[in-house]
């Protein structure tokens, strides 16, 4: 009898420390489950908020790098055309067809329309915050002005009423193609900058 009233009493204490051993572990899981959860909406609270500051972000350059992308596609598109207008004269002088006057006419001509177009980018930097793009232009600025440079012993030479030199007006194109062609890649690259901060990156 006494034997009986033992194993009872060890049968419910085992069951009952089996019982406390399951709540533990059920506790324990509980607890690993909702800090789980909690972290995931963390996560998410904070993914959000990232996009909802890219989104105010990407809004607010709109208004200025969209146009100076634009400015800027037209400087591009100068810079190809004053490179076939060099082009174009080179083979004109080396076919004895070369006319210096129209020649003339035309480089200033796109060192005017050149001209204009750094002005409204210039215009358009001081709205730039990003370190990256402002650096482009500023590289793109100072090449302009080794253009204009470049271009002026050109223009004395095809306005000489006494004879071109040739030798001196190969050199002095091939230089001033060299520039352009500098001035354009800055450009392609202040481009692609922008297209990256309007995508929302935030580095500089």
């Amino acid at each position: 009898m006494h034997d009986i009233v033992l194993g009872g009493i060890l049968a419910i204490a085992s069951a009952a420390v089996g019982s406390g051993i399951t709540a533990f572990f059920l506790y324990k899981s509980a607890r690993l489950q909702l800090g789980a959860n909690r972290a995931d909406l963390e996560l998410r609270l904070e993914s959000q908020a990232k996009e909802a500051r890219r989104t105010r972000l990407v809004e607010a350059r709109k208004g200025y790098l969209l146009p100076l992308s634009e400015a800027i596609s037209k400087w591009v598109e100068s810079t190809i055309q004053e490179t076939n207008m060099s082009v174009r004269r080179e083979e004109s002088r080396r076919k004895g067809e070369l006319d210096p006057e129209n020649s003339a006419r035309a480089l200033f001509k796109a060192m005017e329309k050149a001209g204009d177009l750094a002005s409204q980018v210039s215009y358009m930097r001081g709205q730039i915050s990003d370190r990256t793009l402002d650096r482009l232009i500023e590289h793109a600025a100072k090449i302009t002005i080794k253009i204009n440079a470049a271009r002026m012993p050109i223009l004395r030479l095809l306005n000489n009423a006494e004879g071109i030199d040739t030798d001196t007006l190969v050199e002095a194109s091939e230089e001033e193609r060299g520039l352009v062609m500098l001035l354009h890649g800055y450009l392609l690259r202040a481009n692609k900058r922008i297209e990256e901060l309007l995508s929302g990156d935030e580095s500089q």
